[in-house]
């Protein structure tokens, strides 16, 4: 961020509520004068609503090539893909927008079709604002084929190049934003300008509305500017602490290698062996490192697992935050993204556990930690006696104190030979699950003879035990108060890369699976895919630091010191 002099700063003021930026806004006419890019942006969404099919597209020079341009004109003349793009009861054109169109990645692949599509297709993504749903196609434009068509709805879509324009413009227009920062800012001070958002009590909230939260860093301070994309106007803005950042160095000894990223671990799926496991894994455009097919012995276990997405909600009493999601450097949704590929190590046993291997993925912001940026981290533990630890870790720094972090992950055990049955222990026996629905796991629950929560189970009496969460990690976890869903698996729920998921800042059961238990469905003799969403809470105290991140000097330099934090699933084989 650039210095300041001091004949430019002012006295920083508080900013506006919630109603007073509401009637402080520039009205729409005004702001079509001041924006060159909402101008043109509103002329061509006019223009769009009289086309057939009703739908704003990418510009050629938005496109990365002619087969993307191809790509999404096939896409448009799909039915299936343009399913929602009217009213369903009156006909009327809705407003919709290709956010994103090129090549799709390994991650971005459902099963169903890998082979026919592998190193051909584009994935064609587009965002219909009124109901709000999230449509994606997997084109062939080579062979002018649509091999898959799904639609997600209560997500966020990546951006279009001109909306992010947008969103920064509108952030340093609106008047109060100067006043507060006490400097007049530019496009070089915005943090974060592209990250999903929300705010309670406004349309931003459980994603009826497209908001982002362009962010400004003042010295030890950060002013959140809510922007609803859809009614183009701010309508929240909020100063968070972010601790002292005086002797944060810019991170230049750790550059990303995007390009060896991309085609290593981003554009193609990876096998591997370590003992008795064997694995496939990829990096995924916004859900992380993802481990597929893996087997212990001639014993499959695991079809899927992953982290769809964290989100980080700051200051309780307003309740707003971000959706950060982990993925790859490029063509990608992820807010902070891949540093180098995975690691994979050997562990020796220890009291807690028996030997296996470790296997991390590391996701950081360019200039992490400084405030506003974050890291992330995959874990993956496949043990020698065929037990399996997914976690995820976060290692600050954040962008406010006081606040949380959820993990929202997404486990779907191979179940090809037989359904398991989702069981929770009561203090005295075993219930058994019999539709979809959730449970809140709190650190007084008592535990089975065996030491479990929960176990998954089949007919013949094969599966995993699961311990509380806080029996785990050598971090001292601080009651994680996890939320376990239970869902009958659906490829359209999960298999393919998701975006942004859920609410960022809800605090209750709604974090985003509850969208997949509407109806519930009978659990009897299905497939069923576990979501887990444990919350960590950020402590920046000293002598109690906890989801925290800082740089310190030592011996007359900068050394990064991170107290992190984690939480996740550990599978225990039944037999």
């Amino acid at each position: 961020m650039r210095c300041k002099t001091n004949e430019q700063r002012q006295t920083p003021q508080a900013p506006p509520s919630v109603a007073q930026l509401f009637s402080a806004t520039p009205r729409l006419e005004v702001l079509r004068k001041r924006i060159p890019e909402l101008d043109f942006y509103l002329y061509r969404l006019q223009k769009s609503l009289q086309q057939r099919p009703p739908v704003m597209t990418l510009d050629r020079r938005d496109l990365q090539d002619s087969l993307a341009w191809k790509a999404q004109a096939i896409a448009l003349r799909n039915t299936q893909f343009t399913r929602w793009v009217y009213d369903t009861v009156t006909r009327q054109p809705l407003r919709n927008e290709i956010m994103q169109v090129r090549p799709a990645l390994a991650g971005d692949l459902p099963p169903s079709i890998q082979e026919s599509c592998a190193d051909r297709c584009y994935l064609v993504e587009m965002y219909n604002y009124f109901y709000p749903i999230v449509s994606r196609a997997w084109v062939d434009p080579q062979a002018g084929v649509v091999h898959r068509v799904e639609h997600s709805d209560a997500i966020q879509p990546m951006l279009s190049p001109i909306l992010r324009k947008i969103a920064v413009s509108l952030a340093l227009t609106q008047p109060e934003v100067p006043l507060a920062l006490g400097y007049p800012p530019n496009e070089r001070d915005v943090l974060m300008e592209a990250v999903p958002s929300s705010l309670k009590n406004t349309a931003c909230e459980r994603s009826l509305h497209l908001c982002v939260a362009p962010t400004f860093v003042v010295e030890q301070r950060a002013l959140w500017v809510i922007v609803d994309l859809t009614d183009f106007r701010v309508v929240g803005m909020k100063w968070t602490e972010v601790g002292s950042s005086e002797a944060a160095p810019i991170v230049t000894e750790k550059k990303l290698q995007d390009e060896v990223v991309m085609q290593r671990y981003c554009s193609r799926d990876n096998d591997t062996t370590l003992g008795r496991w064997s694995l496939t894994y990829r990096l995924t455009p916004s859900d992380g490192l993802e481990l597929r097919n893996a087997r212990f012995g001639d014993h499959a276990v695991l079809a899927s697992a992953k982290i769809v997405d964290w989100h980080v909600n700051y200051h309780f009493k307003e309740q707003f935050g971000y959706n950060d999601a982990m993925g790859c450097p490029q063509f990608s949704t992820a807010a902070v993204v891949a540093f180098n590929g995975p690691q994979f190590q050997r562990i020796r046993e220890n009291a807690k556990a028996p030997a296996g291997y470790l296997i991390v993925q590391d996701f950081q912001s360019p200039v992490w930690p400084k405030p506003c940026n974050y890291r992330y981290q995959n874990h993956f533990i496949l043990y020698d006696d065929g037990s399996l630890l997914i976690k995820g870790h976060q290692m600050g720094r954040g962008c406010g104190t006081p606040g949380t972090y959820r993990p929202v992950f997404r486990i779907f055990l191979d179940q090809s030979h037989s359904p398991y049955h989702f069981e929770r222990w009561d203090g005295h026996r075993w219930l058994r699950m019999t539709k979809e629905g959730w449970h809140l796991q709190t650190p007084d629950m008592g535990t089975s003879p065996e030491g479990f929560l929960y176990r998954l189970i089949n007919d013949d009496g094969e599966g995993y035990g699961i311990p509380p969460n806080h029996q785990l990690w050598s971090y001292g976890a601080r009651g994680d108060s996890a939320y376990i869903y239970v869902t009958v698996h659906h490829p359209d729920e999960g298999d393919s890369n998701m975006p942004s998921f859920g609410s960022c800042c809800n605090t209750d059961w709604q974090q985003g699976p509850e969208k997949f238990l509407q109806p519930p469905e009978t659990l009897q003799d299905k497939p069923i895919v576990l979501w887990f969403v444990p919350v960590l809470y950020i402590d920046h105290r000293p002598g109690k630091e906890f989801c925290w991140a800082t740089t310190v000097i030592v011996d007359g330099v900068a050394r990064t010191r991170v107290w992190p934090c984690s939480a996740g699933l550990y599978l225990v084989p039944l037999q």
